[in-house]
């Protein structure tokens, strides 16, 4: 695809993310090619977002080149300085503070994310400088299984109660069974021993 476009931006989203405007008019939403930030609700994420605005507020006119569309229907991108080269972007001052990862499974290699990120390994920058840092896509998978184990706890009581209610309704037949069962076998017993006589 890798489509440039001369945009504005209309605001940062999060630490990966943010709205532009073409000269048209159009917005849309990017999503930052080849980095994740972490989440909002995750520490220093809003750190990771405040830094994003900094860096698009340093600048005043920006570049976009599309890399792709993600299923969410947002154009993936590299977002960088007019008259400057992708190595200047924000892409990449975002992996260079440490406050975005480089998103390896999504790409990026051919950027130089790697030196980007190496670079912020060896200053200590951002979440390299921290103890026990999660990454944004643990952070998500987390989060999914939490919310997963949520809505299956509040399907339970209904299974809980459907299941008693069938273990009930069950034993009042097989119980009814045993009784019709028993009172009728109970006549032929009599009968056998009347003819008995």
């Amino acid at each position: 695809m890798a489509d440039d476009y001369a945009v504005h931006v209309v605001r940062v989203i999060d630490g990966d993310s943010v709205r532009v405007q073409l000269p048209d008019g159009d917005e849309y939403s990017v999503r930052m090619y080849g980095i994740d930030a972490r989440e909002k609700d995750q520490r220093a994420g809003r750190d990771s977002h405040d830094h994003l605005r900094r860096v698009v507020r340093s600048r005043r006119e920006w570049r976009l080149r599309v890399v792709d569309v993600d299923r969410y229907q947002r154009l993936v991108g590299v977002l960088y300085p007019e008259g400057g080269s992708v190595r200047d972007s924000a892409n990449h001052a975002m992996v260079e503070s440490g406050l975005a990862y480089w998103y390896r499974e999504y790409g990026g290699a051919e950027l130089g994310f790697d030196d980007s990120e190496r670079y912020a390994r060896r200053e200590r920058a951002g979440v390299w400088g921290q103890q026990g840092s999660v990454k944004p896509w643990d952070h998500r998978r987390a989060k999914r299984a939490e919310q997963r184990q949520r809505r299956e706890a509040a399907e339970s009581p209904w299974v809980i109660l459907i299941g008693g209610v069938f273990k009930l309704v069950g034993a009042v037949l097989v119980a009814m069974l045993k009784a019709s069962a028993s009172s009728s076998g109970g006549r032929r017993r009599r009968r056998r021993r009347r003819r008995g006589w």
